[in-house]
């Protein structure tokens, strides 16, 4: 069965892909394969680098290279400038009312309303190139949402 593609129906927010290419059944997996090899025991890869050794001491040294070295920051802004350059927006899925309405809704929540505006969200987020870590980690709470 072969897939054709309509340039025509894409948008800036719906691509239109596929490929016409045909795939053939997987070769049959042997029973035993499934079998661990390994430990279930946990170890840590001691760091052989001493400047790297804590998480402060790691945070000093990028911070460092940050600011001593002028290739490192340039290496960040080019990490860092299509991200910041881009338009951030938001298309309804269709053109049903229901669509409009979560649309306006997860818009508003996500641009207008947070205590800080979107590209200080943005800048907080990429300074995990400079941090080695997220923002976005995820932080759960037992309590009622609604």
């Amino acid at each position: 069965m072969a897939i054709t593609l309509k340039k025509k129906d894409a948008t800036a927010s719906k691509r239109v892909t596929g490929t016409s290419y045909q795939s053939k059944p997987a070769i049959p997996v042997p029973s035993g394969s499934y079998n661990e090899i390994g430990s279930q025991r946990g170890s840590s890869i001691a760091e052989v680098v001493p400047e790297l050794g804590s998480k402060q001491i790691a945070l000093r040294t990028y911070n460092k290279m940050v600011k001593g070295d002028v290739s490192v920051r340039v290496s960040l802004r080019a990490g860092k400038a299509p991200v910041f350059a881009g338009d951030y927006y938001m298309d309804p899925f269709d053109d049903s009312e229901q669509s409009q309405v979560i649309n306006a809704f997860v818009a508003r929540n996500i641009f207008h309303c947070p205590s800080s505006p979107w590209l200080l969200t943005i800048q907080d987020i990429m300074r995990m190139l400079e941090n080695g870590n997220s923002i976005l980690n995820p932080i759960m709470e037992l309590r009622e949402w609604a």
